[in-house]
């Protein structure tokens, strides 16, 4: 609901004599004597129309200095005069069994001692002043609780809040719901409450709480050293191929395949390289801080401007459990060796013109090389192959739809060939191959004169072919260039092009189970 900052509330310690505060009624010319009032307050109330009526029954409000809101009772409005007869607009309202007067002008002159009334309870009040839904602090350092009011009137509630400290060494608590705070300049201790909350402790050293629910933490390169302090309080696992039960941070922009070859490039032992993201990731995380220091080798020029640490229960959180579901960065296509004449080389290294050793033909050349990356998410999500798990040396990971080689005497009985191709998709759930989702993805492909099975990671699987399904997945500059250099695929019609020759059967999605139980 909207919220509405209503200054000019006055708290009335007498009894309205004669009137029913319950169901107030028409009250005309009733006087009360030696009345008494608390000074000036203010309150934010929140309601779905921004108008008060004596029906409404969803109305609250949060009382300066309240810890919680309250519910409004609106009894009615009118007019209220003073001793001179100076006459003022008033609305009257019962809040924690008190009665308030709200009068924007002020009291009435020597109301204190006498005030008389002309009030309906058919007299609705129209809100003043709707704030902008953001509680702002100022750039001062403050304590910033439930209760905490701005200066436009916004209240932090335990509902959802958009919560911005803005500068000074802010203390932020954002109580209950889905809450999105921003900390701001300086050095500040953010708690997000119960909720799915979205934290950003922006500039300078912040330390970070989600508290209950499954947040998402935000950091920016050159933010500062922060410190999460929950990460991994959540109500899922950080790898059970469900993204939304989890604590998030993107780290994407830090650990990704550019970082990886520019690490990689920067040190001559091969033996030293890092096979995808995540492994650097995690093999950053085994000290305790996330900050480019590997090993005691500072690779901080290549993954700069992060100092984190992600922590949970006083201690750092194990690099096992930064996966794709926490951290969006995965394991992806670059780096995937390839068996070559000249020996197992990174695909983003071939070159056209390669020699790639086949399953069928021996060693055979390059025609194209191309790669995309796009958002790890539905279609597009990663296929994981731990390694070993179809002869593989390492971690592979695919595209759904590339297909692997297999071989079984359930295909040859089922589909009359003991060799089959399966795309990698309907293979999740088996050997502990999984999907993965979130962060991005890049991929790579590689097309010869026909298809091919070639070996990735010492694993069998096919090359690029460009059926419909597959030529959809590139950028157009990228289909130009293949419909170069094989012209006559423009001339082939969708289904013709779907059925162009493959180097062994394709299973389909309901025959892919019989053959792996």
């Amino acid at each position: 609901m909207a919220q509405y900052l209503l200054g000019g509330l006055y708290k009335y310690n007498g009894s309205l004599l004669g009137v029913d505060v319950t169901s107030l009624d028409d009250v005309l010319g009733i006087s009360y004597v030696l009345s008494s009032f608390d000074p000036v307050t203010s309150g934010t109330v929140s309601d779905s129309d921004g108008v008060l009526t004596s029906s409404d029954t969803d109305s609250t409000i949060w009382l300066d200095g309240a810890t919680e809101a309250s519910a409004v009772n609106y009894l009615g409005g009118g007019t209220i005069s003073g001793t001179f007869l100076d006459t003022r607009d008033v609305s009257i309202m019962v809040i924690d069994g008190e009665i308030y007067f709200y009068m924007p002008e002020g009291q009435p002159l020597l109301s204190f001692l006498a005030f008389s009334l002309n009030v309906s309870a058919n007299t609705s009040l129209t809100l003043p002043n709707e704030t902008d839904g953001i509680v702002n602090g100022t750039s001062g350092g403050e304590v910033m609780g439930v209760g905490y009011t701005d200066a436009d009137g916004d209240v932090i509630t335990n509902d959802a809040d958009t919560i911005n400290g803005n500068g000074g060494n802010d203390t932020i608590s954002a109580g209950g719901g889905d809450d999105v705070v921003n900390g701001g300049a300086n050095n500040d201790v953010i708690d997000g409450g119960a909720g799915d909350d979205t934290i950003d402790g922006g500039s300078g050293a912040d330390a970070l709480t989600g508290g209950d629910g499954d947040d998402t933490f935000v950091y920016v390169a050159g933010q500062g050293a922060d410190t999460i302090t929950d990460f991994g309080n959540d109500t899922g696992t950080a790898d059970d191929g469900d993204a939304t039960n989890n604590d998030f941070i993107d780290l994407t922009n830090f650990y990704n395949d550019t970082v990886v070859t520019a690490v990689n490039g920067s040190d001559a032992n091969a033996d030293n390289d890092f096979k995808h993201a995540l492994e650097m990731l995690k093999a950053d995380q085994a000290d305790g801080t996330l900050d480019g220091i590997i090993n005691g080798v500072n690779y901080s020029a290549y993954i700069s401007g992060i100092n984190l640490k992600l922590e949970l229960s006083g201690a750092a959180v194990a690099s096992s459990e930064l996966t794709a579901e926490t951290t969006g960065v995965i394991c992806f296509g670059a780096g995937t060796l390839i068996t070559t004449m000249r020996g197992a080389i990174p695909i983003e290294y071939l070159l056209p013109g390669d020699k790639v050793l086949t399953m069928d033909n021996g060693y055979k050349q390059v025609r194209w090389l191309g790669n995309r990356t796009v958002r790890a998410t539905g279609k597009n999500a990663p296929i994981h192959i731990p390694a070993g798990a179809l002869g593989n040396e390492r971690d592979l990971v695919v595209s759904p739809n590339h297909r692997m080689w297999l071989r079984s005497s359930e295909a040859e009985l089922l589909l009359g060939d003991h060799e089959v191709l399966v795309p990698a998709k309907f293979l999740v759930g088996f050997f502990g191959i999984t999907q993965q989702r979130g962060g991005l993805i890049g991929y790579h492909h590689m097309l010869f004169d026909q298809h091919e099975i070639v070996f990735a990671e010492g694993c069998a699987s096919e090359s690029f072919h460009p059926g419909v399904q597959a030529m959809d997945t590139l950028e157009q500059a990228a289909r130009d260039e293949i419909l170069e250099l094989f012209p006559e695929l423009a001339k082939i019609d969708g289904d013709a092009m779907r059925n162009m020759a493959l180097a062994r059967q394709s299973v389909k999605a309901h025959e892919a189970p019989l053959l792996l139980v």
